[in-house]
């Protein structure tokens, strides 16, 4: 989503791009739509052109100086799913899923070409620019850096990998913000594009998939968790949520693949060491498997569970320390 004199532009999926009237918060009217034909997975707005990451069609270009009838004008067939788009200036750059880093002039907006490519070897998931450096969120490689300063060679001159999947990336400043999935959102400096560093990290209550960043604050899309607020204070170090909840001693999340067949893991983290017990239960809550029941260090951890024995159906998992219990469910599909 991206926001442009009170009007949201949504890429919306299977939906195509919906375009919303927000000047009322409280009641935003949908003011005009143009289905895509593929899936539309990214969208950045310059001028009256909404520029669209379609993986079916690669970077589509939309008039909308009338909302409610927006016009596909130009497009530009990629080699891998169009999933992210960022802007600068007459160039696009398109997070190309497996394709790499596409670089795109639209300075002919009815006839964009491509200018380059990189393959990152790893899926590229999204894309941010700032200045003469292109940053990409690369699926299990973590954060990408490249000088785009020639578009048409881009040279990689930095990366960072994160300890799980890097699913978005937000520029703010000096800092890189990556939403890490299960390893909720990681923070790089990247003062020196050469040597990106970690200084900072928060862990979510869900999978962090999607991040935005402005002035103190962090805005974390986190899959079963909902919208995470996080304020950040870089010059000490500290890192809690905005409505100033306790942190917990321990933190259950929800297992992935869901739903699963036979094979899904559990993550959790633990701010101490402790005894921890995990244990599987039916809809009826009958105890059908043991999973854990030791002691675990500090730290995030992760528990493989093979349920080749287990019928189909709903199943819920609890996390116990001492009097302390987190549960979720699961969904095992054969």
């Amino acid at each position: 989503v991206t926001i442009k004199d009170s009007v949201a532009f949504i890429a919306d999926y299977l939906d195509g791009l919906r375009i919303i009237d927000v000047s009322d918060p409280a009641s935003p009217i949908q003011i005009g739509r143009y289905d895509t034909d593929g899936i539309s997975d990214g969208v950045e707005v310059n001028d009256i052109f909404a520029y669209v990451a379609d993986q079916g069609g690669g970077l589509l270009v939309i008039n909308v100086s009338d909302p409610a009838h927006p016009l596909k004008i130009g497009e530009c067939d990629t080699e891998g799913m169009a999933k992210d788009v960022a802007l600068q200036d007459t160039l696009a750059f398109v997070a190309d899923s497996n394709s790499g880093l596409c670089i795109i002039d639209i300075s002919d907006v009815y006839h964009p070409k491509i200018v380059s490519t990189f393959d990152t070897e790893y899926s590229v998931e999204a894309v941010a620019v700032s200045g003469n450096y292109c940053y990409c969120a690369n699926h299990m490689d973590g954060l990408r850096i490249f000088d785009i300063s020639d578009p048409s060679t881009p040279n990689e001159v930095g990366s960072f990998k994160t300890a799980s999947v890097a699913y978005d990336v937000a520029l703010a400043g000096n800092y890189a913000y990556i939403a890490a999935f299960i390893y909720g959102v990681r923070i790089i400096d990247v003062s020196d594009p050469s040597q990106p560093e970690e200084v900072g990290y928060y862990d979510t209550s869900g999978w962090a998939q999607g991040v935005a960043a402005e002035d103190d604050f962090i805005y974390v899309a986190d899959g079963n968790g909902g919208l995470s607020i996080i304020r950040n204070e870089l010059l000490t170090g500290l890192w809690e949520p905005r409505n100033n909840m306790a942190v917990h001693s321990f933190q259950l999340y929800q297992n992935y693949p869901n739903p699963f067949n036979p094979v899904t893991t559990i993550p959790f983290l633990l701010q101490a060491p402790a005894r921890v017990r995990i244990e599987l239960f039916d809809v009826l809550g009958r105890k059908v498997m043991q999973l854990a029941d030791g002691v675990y260090g500090e730290g995030k951890h992760e528990l493989e569970l093979n349920a080749n024995i287990l019928s189909s159906g709903i199943y819920f998992y609890s996390l116990s320390i001492g009097a302390n219990i987190q549960s979720k469910k699961m969904i095992l599909i054969k």
